[in-house]
């Protein structure tokens, strides 16, 4: 269990630096977002998605250095509250 909650901070923090390299990205460009759908469209997501996984990514870190034992920690992640 703990491979697996090591495995997914290193996705979610992969998705939250794909998320500040967008936005980045998007600073260094010289079009405006308003100027295409499909570019605010994916400027609205990412800005949506960005505390997310830095949520989830402060999460996880957090259970590996507590130590959180496994059981626990399965129990947390499959609460009602945590399914989207």
């Amino acid at each position: 269990m703990k491979h697996k909650i090591e495995q997914m901070k290193w996705m979610y923090g992969a998705f939250t630096g794909a998320c500040v390299t967008y936005f980045l990205a998007l600073l260094s460009s010289s079009q405006p977002v308003s100027s295409s759908v499909p570019l605010f469209l994916s400027t609205l997501f990412f800005a949506a998605l960005l505390p997310i996984f830095a949520g989830f990514t402060l999460t996880h870190a957090y259970l590996i250095d507590q130590q959180i034992p496994a059981k626990k920690a399965e129990a947390a992640l499959s609460s009602e509250s945590t399914n989207l």
